[in-house]
C-alpha cells in the first residue's frame, strides 16, 4: 500500500470549494450523482449513487476534511483522504492525502483525482 499527496489550485473562493467536497448538495452537483452526506463527524456519507459509502473522520469547516470510502469493489476497499484548505487571493489550494492506495491501482487512481474530481469541480465552478 502506498500513499499519495496531491496539490490542486481551483480559481474560486475557499467556500465554494469547502461546499463541492464537504457538502451533500455540493458534491451532487458537480458530480451529477445522487449524494448523500450527513455533514457532522461521524456522520455517514453515500457518494457517486452510492458506488461508493463511508463516514466523516473529521471536520473542521474551511480548514480541513477527513474521510474514510469504502469502494466495496477493489482489495483493500477502505481509504482516508483528508482535504487541507487554503485560501489564497483569488484561488483556494486543495492538499489531498490519500491512504491505503493499492500499489497496482497507484497510476489510475493519481489521474483518476483530476478526471473524475478536481477538473469536474473546476467546470462547475467556472459556471458561477
Amino acid at each position: 500500500m502506498k500513499e499519495m499527496q496531491r496539490t490542486f489550485t481551483i480559481n474560486a473562493p475557499l467556500i465554494a470549494v469547502w461546499d463541492a467536497l464537504a457538502t451533500g448538495a455540493g458534491f451532487s452537483a458537480w458530480s451529477n450523482s445522487e449524494t448523500s452526506m450527513d455533514e457532522t463527524e461521524g456522520g455517514a456519507i453515500s457518494l457517486w449513487g452510492g458506488q461508493v459509502i463511508g463516514k466523516n473522520l473529521k471536520i473542521n469547516p474551511q480548514k480541513e476534511l477527513t474521510q474514510e470510502w469504502d469502494f466495496g469493489w477493489e482489495e483493500p476497499s477502505l481509504a482516508t483522504f483528508t482535504f487541507s484548505f487554503d485560501e489564497l487571493s483569488k484561488t483556494t489550494k486543495v492538499e489531498l492525502r490519500h491512504s491505503n492506495v493499492p500499489s497496482t491501482e497507484y497510476k489510475d487512481i493519481f489521474t483518476g483525482w483530476d478526471k473524475e474530481v478536481f477538473d469536474p469541480i473546476k467546470d462547475f465552478l467556472k459556471k458561477d
